[in-house]
């Protein structure tokens, strides 16, 4: 791992006649490093021709750019060890991502863990997207945190969850400019998707109508959701009622996030009612920066000490 080590372009070389000589090597993160197109163009090249079961292949915010993505392609078609590749925080664009999803799409690609966090793409790149999610059952985790997807590309997304063949347990969506719009695609996706267990839907203007529409999809006996991530999407007590439904009446849900909403006392104590039931099983509840009377306070304390597994972080 050589992340934030201020390495540059004339590293690589080095680099290259390193990975000839290790074929044992595994992982390799040169994530925060100012290396640009040409150095991880001639890295990928070294890593294409190079003996080592390449697994974990992290390039964050390296400066690279949809001209990068061919030779990253070469890569995940051409080393099917490699199941986990981060290129997060790079301008590569939607021409870029169709590049990586040539590659993606290769029978020898096995990718398992896919990182795309701030890479500028658009629904535009939600058509080659929905295509990966469906058809490659290897891959269980993607992150499109921060990128313009909106309500059109988590639609497309939704029904590309709803294939048989999709296999993803993990979907990474927060701050992905989505509104109560989708929550109809969300709900019946999650109402047919037996998989996914982890959605991060944080940071987007849901609002409680939007929760009200997933109601029924997260209540659903096909949905196994475990981790459910809110914080920041426009809530208020006004859905508390139905997240508090949702926690009794879904066992599997084991951590919900509802951080930087304004939930205030009414709220609060309805989800302490149903933390309080035996029936609910969420371990994790965690409230950043909402506001409650000490009263409330003392209330959520002393439901702590009453249920020692379960933590309340604010």
């Amino acid at each position: 791992r050589l992340e934030y080590c201020e390495l540059t372009a004339d590293i690589v070389e080095a680099l290259n006649t390193a990975l000839q000589s290790k074929p044992t090597l595994k992982e390799l993160s040169l994530s925060n490093n100012t290396l640009g197109d040409t150095a991880v163009k001639q890295l990928c090249r070294g890593l294409v021709e190079a003996s080592c079961n390449l697994e974990l292949l992290h390039l964050e915010n390296c400066g690279i750019t949809s001209s990068s993505c061919r030779e990253i392609s070469a890569v995940l078609s051409n080393k099917s060890s490699l199941i986990d590749l981060s290129v997060g925080d790079n301008k590569i664009g939607d021409s870029g991502l169709a590049l990586l999803c040539q590659g993606l799409m290769h029978p020898n690609c096995k990718i398992q863990k896919l990182w795309l966090w701030d890479c500028d793409l658009t629904s535009a790149s939600c058509k080659d997207l929905s295509r990966l999610i469906s058809t490659k059952e290897t891959l269980t985790e993607i992150s499109l945190i921060d990128n313009n997807l909106r309500d059109s590309g988590m639609e497309m997304l939704c029904q590309a969850l709803k294939d048989p063949k999709s296999k993803l347990q993990e979907l990474w969506i927060r701050e992905c400019g989505l509104t109560t719009a989708c929550c109809k695609a969300v709900s019946s996706m999650l109402s047919v998707n037996k998989h996914l267990k982890v959605l991060h839907m944080g940071e987007n203007k849901l609002g409680d109508a939007g929760v009200e529409v997933m109601r029924e999809g997260l209540l659903h006996p096909n949905c196994n959701i475990q981790s459910l991530w809110l914080g920041n999407c426009d809530l208020t007590a006004a859905c508390c009622a139905t997240l508090a439904t949702i926690m009794v009446t879904k066992q599997c849900l084991t951590e919900l996030d509802l951080s930087y909403n304004s939930l205030e006392d009414e709220g609060i104590r309805k989800l302490c009612e149903a933390l309080r039931n035996p029936n609910c099983n969420v371990q994790q509840l965690i409230l950043y920066d909402i506001y409650w009377s000490s009263e409330v306070d003392d209330e959520l304390r002393a439901l702590e000490e009453s249920k020692p597994e379960v933590k309340i972080t604010s």
